[in-house]
């Protein structure tokens, strides 16, 4: 074989060790885990792409499959500099592009989960509701679900018995969305800000459905978004682990 062509080869096989230099060697590309989390979603791991667009996303800890509903909803794989350059599954209102999956073990309606998202809009919304992540029950509801809704569009949680709206205006930064039900108040916490609701529902369903960029329970309420990580927990685990589990999302993802 020619010299030339086996340096050519010899960079293309350096260029993914690269790309990982660039997203900080200090830090895993596997996260920090609590016995608590149920499944976790990583924009750098379980992707499997049909035409340069997502069909699958697996989930690390279970191997929970999300799925596009059909091949022209399959959401773009691409990178983001807001994210350190890594890959994102870019959702969009056009085409319903989006992943999810209707067949979950069941989470039971005893729970208090607690999700924990890492992302950010490709475009603010014209003041209709615009789902980021959820986990409800097909064609019933969605008791756990993120999303963007009402007027100027501000961050909501919406859980069993209720719903709670930070008077935050959407924008299109990255964003790392807490949110839970302590059984005091409902809780949804933006880059480290805490919004209360008094609320002392669980589930009010057992869960078998969640959606990314759409809603849980069906298939609507589409958004242009962009995500790298979605874990989702049995219950809210301990502050010390969620400090550990930012610190890893702020030198991995570039969240705030």
């Amino acid at each position: 074989m020619p010299r030339g062509d086996q340096i050519i080869i010899r960079r293309a096989l350096r260029r993914p060790l690269r790309y990982q230099q660039q997203r900080n060697p200090r830090y895993s590309v596997r996260p920090p885990l609590d016995p608590l989390t149920y499944e976790y979603w990583d924009a750098e791991l379980g992707i499997v792409t049909v035409g340069g667009a997502v069909d699958t996303w697996t989930g690390q800890k279970l191997g929970i499959v999300l799925t596009a509903p059909s091949a022209p909803a399959r959401p773009a794989y691409v990178t983001d500099s807001n994210f350190n350059n890594g890959p994102v599954v870019q959702c969009a209102t056009a085409g319903s592009k989006c992943v999810a999956n209707t067949a979950v073990t069941a989470i039971p309606s005893t729970s208090r989960p607690y999700s924990i998202s890492c992302v950010r809009l490709s475009s603010t919304p014209p003041g209709a509701t615009w789902a980021i992540f959820g986990l409800g029950v097909v064609a019933v509801a969605d008791p756990h679900y993120v999303l963007y809704r009402n007027a100027g569009s501000a961050l909501a949680w919406a859980f069993s018995g209720g719903s709670l709206s930070a008077t935050l205006v959407a924008d299109t930064a990255v964003h790392t969305i807490e949110a839970w039900n302590d059984g005091t108040n409902a809780n949804c916490r933006d880059n480290g800000t805490l919004f209360q609701t008094p609320n002392i529902s669980a589930l009010g369903n057992n869960c078998t459905s969640i959606g990314v960029g759409r809603a849980a329970s069906t298939n609507t309420h589409f958004s242009d978004s962009r995500h790298v990580f979605h874990m989702l927990c049995t219950a809210k685990p301990s502050e010390s682990y969620i400090a550990s589990l930012r610190a890893w999302l702020t030198a991995r993802k570039g969240a705030p």
